[in-house]
């Protein structure tokens, strides 16, 4: 992203998504000591979203603007071809958005059992 207008875009694109497939909105409370799970931003029955963008800072490098989403499957009951539909409609929604410039990396939890 290249600017504060970019990542409202995408902060809302994510909303919009998530409001639209049955997910609601977390209401974290913003504590200044908190070091708990990261919360997530939506949560729906099965599965939950953390979004945000801002700028980014790397060891040595100047800051870069991004947009960071995940979501992950809680709901060992839903199924995994609809949860990867959901995942890639997401995906569709922000390519729509944001053109051939946005990066995706995709890991199949079952790699990891």
């Amino acid at each position: 992203m290249t600017n504060g207008n970019e990542s409202a875009v995408f902060d809302d694109t994510v909303k919009q998504f998530a409001l639209s497939n049955g997910f609601h909105e977390c209401r974290n409370k913003d504590y200044g000591h908190y070091s708990g799970p990261p919360r997530c931003t939506y949560k729906s029955e099965y599965a939950a979203i953390w979004s945000d963008s801002g700028t980014y800072f790397t060891a040595g490098k100047d800051g870069v603007m991004e947009g960071r989403l995940r979501i992950v499957q809680y709901d060992e009951n839903y199924p995994v071809e609809d949860f990867k539909k959901l995942a890639g409609n997401l995906v569709g929604v922000l390519h729509s958005t944001f053109g051939d410039w946005l990066q995706v990396s995709v890991i199949d939890a079952g790699k990891f059992n």
